[in-house]
């Protein structure tokens, strides 16, 4: 009997409220009590005490819970025939969920001490109202059943749209090591060139130094007139010392030389001329009488002095090949992923190092104030000053300009800028310039590095700083690099 009327209740539940109504009105004689309650009105109120059960004569009824963040989430809407209040008025405690009329709705309301008469004395009522229950109990059955199927589906659906976003991140991330991987090379390329022609000149004069040392050592070996030992010791050790003079005190000292030794040729008067003065004048105190043998200790003075120069220039020349291969050893650190505490400015000086070939028709000036150290990746960090300073020169016409460096602390923050005084960039174009798809290259404009510049901003956003470009005092662009003293994420920092 029940199962008919669960599925007559089902296929018509209005009809069977209409049942209930008459059976009130020809067997009870207790009134029945309708209610009207208006579009987003309250029946039941989640967490509260319900005192009465409805059951929906017209209109629908909105089931809502709210959720930990105060959200008030949809749950089901009930039609004509269902009953609200129903676990709450019958265990007596909170309503679990908030009824609310979510249009003009009429309900037939009975309260604990009418339920209680009607269902104690009229075995009809009470009979009705179980099947009524029963067949409410099913038809939420059905819902939550129906409710899990979606929410499996929804599950499964979830699950394949996860592994899809998983390879795509897999794939992003991989092509986005092949795209640092390329700009690190199109990078150490730049370097490699650099160094090259860095390496050539003190290795050239290298070279030449030892060609002249050997040629100069077989002279003073195979000749046989002597000078004084303690000036030939002196001579040597004065060439080991020996400075580069400018072309108008080379001039007036060649002028000395010529009226201190008229008869001597040309070219000895010139090498003589690079000599002290003080040396030549005790020099011509000890000469000899014959004007052949003058020649000859002045020449072997010259060779003692030349002896000393050149091994002065072979160690000048091996110290600036071991100092750019000690800055590239520093700077090409790139396989440490590992943090560690570092001081900026060794490795900024590195880099200038590193790319002063590129630097060569550059005015720099550098106002860099002592910095705290800083927790960070090094090699990483010297791939933003190549980076920052590399688009400084690219920026700048023919790669000649001003470029200016200074460095500071503000708050808990190291800051560096680089100022040029190239084109400047576009206020439209500031923000996008950090986009790795972006560059100016090839909009027309004659600075960027391609993805450089998106690299660099992820190196200072992973080491919890931030990159800043505006107009700079020089007319070009500033971009100035903040950088965390400690390891602490803070609010990152505004110009």
């Amino acid at each position: 009997m029940i199962l008919n009327f669960t599925k007559q209740w089902l296929r018509n539940p209005g009809k069977l409220v209409d049942q209930l109504k008459r059976l009130f009105r020809e067997h009870v004689e207790v009134t029945l009590t309708e209610v009207t309650y208006e579009n987003g009105d309250v029946i039941t109120r989640e967490d509260e005490l319900n005192d009465a059960i409805y059951i929906i004569v017209e209109g629908t009824v909105q089931l809502s819970k709210t959720d930990e963040y105060d959200r008030e989430i949809k749950i089901d809407y009930l039609s004509p025939g269902a009953l609200v209040g129903l676990v709450s008025f019958c265990t007596g405690d909170v309503a679990l969920t908030t009824a609310r009329a979510s249009s003009e709705v009429k309900l037939i309301k009975f309260d604990d001490e009418t339920f209680n008469q009607v269902t104690g004395e009229y075995p009809e009522i009470s009979g009705l109202f179980l099947q009524l229950v029963v067949a409410n109990m099913l038809d939420r059955y059905k819902h939550i059943t129906d409710v899990h199927l979606q929410l499996e589906e929804l599950n499964t659906r979830i699950e394949k749209e996860r592994n899809h976003l998983q390879k795509a991140l897999r794939q992003l991330e991989q092509t986005q090591q092949q795209l640092v991987h390329r700009e690190k090379m199109a990078t150490l390329g730049q370097l490699v060139a650099g160094v090259a022609h860095e390496l050539n000149n003190p290795a050239s004069s290298l070279l030449r130094a030892n060609d002249n040392l050997l040629s100069t050592l077989h002279s003073l070996i195979e000749t046989g007139t002597t000078i004084p030992r303690q000036l030939a010791i002196s001579l040597f050790e004065e060439g080991t010392k020996a400075s580069f003079h400018d072309t108008d005190s080379q001039r007036l000292q060649l002028k000395e030389v010529a009226k201190l030794f008229p008869a001597m040729p040309r070219a000895m008067q010139r090498r003589l001329a690079y000599i002290p003065a003080d040396f030549i004048a005790e020099l011509k105190a000890l000469l000899p009488k014959s004007e052949t043998d003058q020649q000859t200790w002045i020449r072997k003075a010259i060779e003692f002095y030349e002896a000393g120069w050149f091994l002065h220039i072979s160690k000048t020349s091996t110290g600036r090949i071991s100092e750019i291969v000690k800055s590239l050893k520093n700077f090409s650190r790139q396989d440490r992923s590992d943090f560690r505490t570092a001081e900026l400015l060794e490795g900024l000086n590195d880099t200038l190092l590193l790319l002063n070939n590129r630097l060569k028709k550059v005015e720099l000036s550098l106002d860099l104030n002592d910095l705290p150290y800083v927790n960070c990746i090094p090699g990483e960090i010297n791939q933003v000053w190549t980076n920052i300073i590399v688009n400084a020169c690219e920026a700048m016409e023919g790669g000649s300009g001003k470029l200016h460096i200074s460095s500071g602390v503000k708050d808990e923050y190291v800051w560096i800028s680089f100022s040029d005084n190239g084109p400047g960039i576009p206020d439209k174009y500031k923000q996008r310039i950090f986009d790795a798809d972006y560059t100016t290259k090839t909009k027309g404009g004659d600075y960027g590095l391609g993805i450089g510049l998106a690299i660099t901003r992820d190196i200072v956003m992973k080491h919890g700083g931030n990159i800043v470009v505006e107009d700079s005092e020089l007319g070009g662009a500033r971009f100035t690099i903040y950088l965390p003293t400690t390891s602490s994420k803070k609010d990152k920092p505004n110009p």
